[in-house]
């Protein structure tokens, strides 16, 4: 006699009893991070680029706006902070803030995920605090590192077994930020 489970049942049972564990695999150097509290202080006139490891605190948008020029595009506002105290403000632009928040390929943004930005241009202009934008110009990029909160079982894709990759160095500074942000979140 053959028993018959729904789908679903099935795969929450191979899965439990899988032996395949999701490992962690982050694809950035360690020695190409910026802190956020050096980004955000202000070095004189100009912009540079910079990586962040960071965690996002706030998500608003994507919104569609208006340019002093008439063109429309997206915008996606996000407040990013780190273990370290600091927090500050990116701008996210056209079809890169679209991407950010999930209506392109990657899932969405969400509060209390831990994020690696590529490419985030810096700009100061005193007496002006910096300013962190996001843009296709700028071939900004990201990866989604670890989801705090999980809402449904694609999200735990996003939380690999950090213990898994101890040894390496960019698993443990991700295993710090998590232990921070569920804290702070």
């Amino acid at each position: 006699m053959t028993n018959t489970l729904p789908n679903s049942q099935t795969q929450s049972i191979s899965s439990a009893s899988s032996s395949i564990a999701n490992f962690p695999t982050f694809h950035f150097s360690l020695r190409t991070l910026t802190p956020l509290r050096v980004a955000l202080t202000s070095a004189g006139r100009g912009s540079v680029k910079a990586n962040l490891l960071v965690a996002v605190m706030e998500v608003d948008g994507p919104d569609m706006i208006t340019t002093k020029a008439g063109q429309e595009t997206h915008m996606l506002k996000l407040v990013v902070g780190d273990d370290e105290g600091a927090a500050g403000k990116i701008t996210v632009w056209g079809d890169t803030a679209l991407e950010w928040a999930g209506a392109r390929k990657m899932m969405g943004l969400r509060r209390g995920d831990i994020v690696y930005l590529s490419d985030i241009q810096v700009a100061c202009v005193p007496p002006n605090p910096p300013t962190l934008t996001a843009s296709p110009r700028q071939n900004s990029g990201i990866q989604l590192c670890y989801r705090i909160k999980t809402r449904t079982d694609q999200d735990k894709v996003l939380q690999p077994d950090l213990r898994l990759g101890s040894t390496d160095a960019c698993v443990r500074r991700v295993a710090t930020f998590v232990e921070w942000v569920s804290r702070v979140v």
